[in-house]
């Protein structure tokens, strides 16, 4: 009995994959999960919405260097419905990252909340 129970116990913790989601980032009210960053990174690459990814600067992610800037969809959106979007922020290959909120008043830099080395930008993205 107790070998079945162990069998069963192996197989579900190999089977099954719980994800859990982490938020990174605060935007005022808005989480940003690090499931968000993953989509909006792989999305600027694989899927992007035309015109982007954007460049801009801000002073606050790799000393005013030019970043690239990506929607984040919270909810499925597929085009920018407000004029404070938040945006994935990235130097080159994103060893220097951010999420931003992007409006009429420029760039300013969401707060961030986790600083675990898992929840860095390749990690979150890559695995």
């Amino acid at each position: 009995m107790k070998i079945q129970k162990l069998s069963w116990l192996l197989t579900f913790l190999t089977a099954s994959r719980i994800k859990c989601s982490y938020v990174v980032f605060r935007c005022g009210e808005t989480e940003i999960l690090d499931s968000h960053v993953r989509i909006a990174y792989f999305d600027s690459i694989h899927r992007p919405i035309a015109g982007y990814p954007i460049t801009g600067r801000t002073p606050h992610i790799g000393n005013n260097v030019v970043l690239k800037l990506y929607p984040i969809f919270l909810h499925g959106e597929t085009s920018i419905t407000s004029p404070h979007q938040c945006h994935l922020a990235w130097v080159g290959g994103g060893f220097e990252w951010a999420v931003v909120i992007k409006s009429d008043l420029g760039i300013q830099l969401c707060d961030r909340v986790e600083h675990s080395p898992f929840l860095e930008l390749q990690t979150i993205v890559y695995g």
